[in-house]
């Protein structure tokens, strides 16, 4: 499990908690499996930009909170150059394949706040 997918289900989880809304109805929502948005939530799945959107959407929040890394990561980010250097580390941790998904998703979400 990388960092950015314990970050992001991390958040999913928390956002459908405060929307009142279980595993289930969220996965009908977005028109995914349940098992599939199981594993999103708890790190073990990784996102499709459309999926990303949809869950967005279905929430009710913007990409930037579903991203969002206050509240997410053991450690606390005080300076945007810590932060940097942080996904800097995360990112060199990094296989080639979650690399490239990373950098859809990171494109994804550009497009989505212009």
């Amino acid at each position: 499990m990388s960092y950015i997918q314990q970050i992001i289900g991390n958040n999913i989880k928390k956002y459908r908690e405060l929307n009142d809304l279980t595993l289930e109805k969220l996965s009908e929502k977005i028109n995914i499996s349940y098992q599939n948005l199981s594993k999103i939530e708890n790190g073990k799945g990784f996102l499709k930009a459309d999926t990303f959107e949809k869950i967005c959407s279905a929430l009710n929040i913007s990409p930037e909170q579903l991203v969002a890394l206050e509240g997410a990561l053991p450690c606390a980010i005080d300076e945007v150059d810590d932060a940097k250097l942080l996904l800097i580390q995360i990112i060199n941790k990094m296989d080639k394949k979650r690399t490239k998904a990373l950098y859809n998703l990171v494109l994804a979400f550009i497009d989505a706040v212009e």
